[in-house]
């Protein structure tokens, strides 16, 4: 019985592997696959994996946007202290009820605003010298210029700040914010950085994306790969449980309760694996084909001849 539940997580995780690769797939199964993955992130909540629920809740919300998976969301980021996170998704739930005339939604998202706003830490930043055009992200995520004054609301934890602006060196500083805390972090003047007539600022930037796309789509096949490997082990665990406690009642056959945990852990990483590298591999094939030419624009764009006996023929690049 263990093993038939198994192999049906591994199933839908393939499946939605197919989904995030494929733009073509129909909305239906996308909503069948987002029902699954929801009920198995509320049901990973229940019995305490955050970090499992929050990654199935988060794809569930992707292919198939709603209110009550939104709502659970937030309440899988709150229970696992990323308050400010899951204060943003509390917003967009209440709205969505609003919206949606979802009296329950309201008072269940309101209710939890209520208590998660006074334990918000939040983030401001002030320039000594603000150069034109600066940007400011956190953990590689953008933080608006319009809250660098006042503060914006951030998960409690280690964090980076980057700051950038054109023609300058990147400032970075690590720092931690409890929970509860306001911090107001000081910029020094941005160092400026002259380039050199001789190169061109832009000729980068073609390579970058090509081996980013590389890149990804290796850690995105590898992922894809470990996930196999891990259904495989679980499958295998699953088996040795079975043989442990064969019956339907409860077992006490510490063998067997061990290898019965050790199949859920490894049957949810898989799932896990799989999705991200299907993520990863889609994207990594994005970038490879919409990295632009490389060759110099002397050679883009002219017409060329064939040498040999299909001289006359030409065509454009």
């Amino acid at each position: 019985m263990r093993t038939v539940f198994v192999r049906r997580v591994l199933a839908s995780a393939i499946l939605t592997a197919a989904v995030v690769m494929s733009p073509a797939v129909a909305r239906g199964d996308e909503a069948s696959v987002a029902e699954e993955l929801f009920q198995r992130g509320v049901t990973a909540m229940d019995r305490g994996d955050l970090i499992s629920a929050c990654a199935l809740l988060s794809e569930s919300q992707r292919l198939d946007p709603g209110g009550g998976t939104l709502l659970n969301l937030a309440l899988c980021h709150e229970r696992s202290g990323r308050l400010a996170t899951a204060w943003a998704r509390y917003h967009e739930a209440l709205g969505a009820a609003r919206r949606d005339g979802r009296a329950d939604r309201i008072s269940f998202a309101e209710t939890h605003l209520a208590a998660v706003e006074p334990r918000l830490s939040h983030l401001a930043i002030a320039f000594t010298v603000r150069p034109a055009n600066a940007r400011a992200t956190v953990d590689g995520v953008e933080l608006p210029q319009a809250v660098w004054e006042s503060g914006a609301p951030i998960d409690a934890g280690d964090h980076e700040l980057r700051v950038e602006a054109p023609a300058h060196d990147a400032y970075k500083l690590s720092f931690s914010l409890a929970e509860g805390q306001t911090k107001r972090l000081a910029v020094p003047a941005l160092t400026p950085t002259e380039l050199s007539p001789h190169v061109d600022a832009t000729s980068g930037t073609g390579t970058t994306r090509r081996i980013l796309g590389w890149s990804f789509t290796g850690v995105g096949a590898g992922a894809v790969a470990a996930s196999a490997i891990l259904g495989g082990l679980a499958i295998g665990a699953e088996s040795t449980a079975d043989s442990s406690c064969p019956g339907a009642g409860e077992c006490n056959d510490p063998r067997g309760l061990e290898a019965s945990r050790r199949a859920t852990s490894l049957s949810t990483a898989a799932t896990i694996s799989v999705i991200g590298g299907a993520v990863l591999l889609a994207g990594g094939i994005v970038l490879l084909l919409t990295t632009p030419s490389t060759k110099p624009a002397s050679q883009r764009g002219t017409r060329t001849s064939v040498i040999g006996p299909l001289s006359d023929f030409e065509w454009k690049k």
